[in-house]
């Protein structure tokens, strides 16, 4: 019941959650020791653990517990405040799909050092949770992913629906993709339907409104300026080239 309780806490005061009221007087909130919360402090600290920046992470938990000392909070409700935080980095992990135990202080810490030995300890779990949760599914995740946007590239796809593919979160997916290829998944996508449209326009009954719908795109004159920027000509020029002033060029319009 108690640690149901705090989960409800936590939840009321997670910034990302779309709610219509918040209501703040029951305990302080996550970053601040004082009664106001403190707004910045916690989306800082929510997008460094979905980030997986976890020496940022730990600094942040041991600052806040460091300032607690220095304020006079009472060690036992410190305890309690620093437990919400570690309580926050494991449920962001397992929105990113990662399975993580909740973690629980053995006992009521003896004094601040003692506090922080501890949180270190909690903290060290879920990051580990994390590495291995990525050791182990990364390499067939990326081949997946890669494959599903390569042969589904004519179609609406969105993060959403790799998602859905994947069994991996939105997030997770778009950082795993930008960490391995360099790219975010929506240039990966464009790639993949110039490439296509390269290789439909060599042959010269296709007219470019069908190819553009052959690719994905279904307004002729937005996949014309993808087409300019990706490659720095317009796909009525590149096919001239292509085809060569003596071939056939299909109709354009």
């Amino acid at each position: 019941m108690r640690q149901s309780y705090h989960e409800a806490q936590i939840a009321a005061k997670d910034p990302m959650l779309p709610v219509k009221y918040r209501f703040y007087e029951d305990t302080p909130a996550l970053g601040s020791t004082g009664g106001q919360p403190d707004r910045d402090w916690e989306k800082r600290f929510v997008e460094e653990i979905r980030t997986g920046d976890w020496e940022r992470v730990q600094a942040d938990v041991m600052a806040f517990i460091r300032r607690c000392e220095q304020e006079g909070v009472e060690l036992l409700v410190a305890q309690q405040r620093t437990l919400e935080l570690l309580w926050l980095a494991a449920r962001m992990l397992r929105e990113l799909g990662i399975e993580v135990r909740t973690p629980v202080f053995p006992s009521a810490s003896q004094d601040y050092r003692h506090l922080q030995a501890e949180a270190i300890v909690l903290l060290g779990r879920i990051r580990q949770a994390y590495a291995e949760h990525q050791a182990r599914h990364e390499p067939d995740a990326v081949h997946r992913i890669r494959k599903y946007i390569i042969e589904h590239s004519h179609e609406d796809i969105s993060l959403e629906a790799i998602s859905r593919m994947a069994g991996l979160s939105p997030f997770y997916i778009s950082k795993l993709f930008k960490e391995q290829f360099g790219i975010n998944y929506i240039d990966f996508l464009t790639e993949c339907r110039i490439e296509k449209a390269k290789k439909l326009m060599a042959d010269p009954e296709l007219s470019m409104k069908v190819i553009a719908l052959e690719v994905g795109y279904r307004d002729p004159n937005y996949f014309s300026k993808v087409f300019k920027k990706m490659c720095n000509i317009s796909p009525t020029e590149y096919r001239k080239a292509l085809l060569g002033a003596g071939g056939r060029e299909a109709d354009d319009a």
